[in-house]
């Protein structure tokens, strides 16, 4: 994991630099840790994909739990990426039809 923080955004990014933190330096309970984390990020899904880590920790086999909420969070981020596109559209015509009168 803590090769790949550097690759997270934000807010995300943050939140796992302070659970890798906690659990190299404060407290190694991964579990702990896990539950600090997950009302850090207001998605419910991040809370999902939470509970499903922790969840792991007790059952391996429970892993396969963990792909389709990955899926689910790659679908929302899509998703707004193309909502926010869409609101600022009308804006950029907006200021566009201001600076040709």
């Amino acid at each position: 994991m803590e090769e790949n923080a550097a690759y997270l955004n934000p807010p995300v990014c943050d939140v796992f630099k302070h659970f890798l933190a906690q659990i190299n330096l404060i407290n190694a309970d991964v579990q702990l840790a896990l539950e600090n984390i997950k009302y850090k990020v207001a998605k419910e899904v991040y809370r999902e994909w939470v509970d499903a880590v922790i969840a792991c920790q007790e059952d391996k086999t429970l892993k396969t739990t963990l792909t389709p909420i990955i899926s689910k969070l790659s679908d929302m981020r899509v998703v707004s990426a193309e909502l926010d596109i869409l609101l600022y559209e009308p804006m950029r015509s907006l200021s566009r039809w201001r600076f040709c009168s």
